[in-house]
């Protein structure tokens, strides 16, 4: 299931380590043209049991926006079976992008061994005024601008990380960044 090249997933249920939930292990690497198979793997392990499913993302070597954005999408179709996802074993790059993303919130629950709850708080009724519209504006500009300063920090980690993999193949290397 392991390799240094290629993205690859593989569903357990349950879970060795909690037999509440699902576990996907993935590993390899995921991009745009390989992070469909997260979103599979989910698919396959909400068919097989139950709605609580972990990706164990040890063994995956690089992941892209493409990839959280496809673990989100896979987040929602938990929330929408009843339960929930999170993602387990993250570190380096993987754990960088989920940081530069602001995504570590939704898929990294602070406590790893409680899964995200699925319940969703009622939305409250209030009166409609100029002033909660003007106030719930201002939130998404700033939210807009928090996610836009992720994406340029996202990209220009993005060029530091070819720009080794470029000088290292010029060195005559593995093409991988040490």
């Amino acid at each position: 299931m392991v390799g240094t090249s290629g993205a690859s997933t593989r569903v357990l249920a349950p879970d060795p380590a909690d037999a509440r939930a699902v576990r996907v292990l993935a590993g390899g690497a995921f991009d745009r043209s390989s992070c469909h198979q997260l979103t599979t793997a989910v698919r396959g392990a909400l068919s097989v049991g139950s709605p609580h499913i972990v990706v164990d993302v040890e063994h995956v070597t690089l992941m892209d926006s493409a990839s959280i954005r496809a673990l989100l999408a896979c987040r929602g179709l938990a929330l929408a079976a009843g339960g929930s996802l999170r993602v387990a074993n993250d570190s380096g790059i993987v754990a960088r992008v989920l940081d530069i993303t602001d995504a570590r919130r939704l898929l990294c629950p602070p406590d790893s061994t409680d899964l995200v709850a699925a319940v969703r708080p009622a939305p409250q009724r209030g009166p409609l005024s100029a002033d909660s519209a003007q106030a719930v504006v201002a939130e998404v500009i700033r939210t807009s601008e928090s996610l836009l300063g992720h994406a340029y920090d996202l990209v220009a980690v993005s060029r530091e990380l070819m720009n080794r993999l470029a000088a290292n193949r010029n060195a005559g290397g593995t093409g991988t960044p040490e």
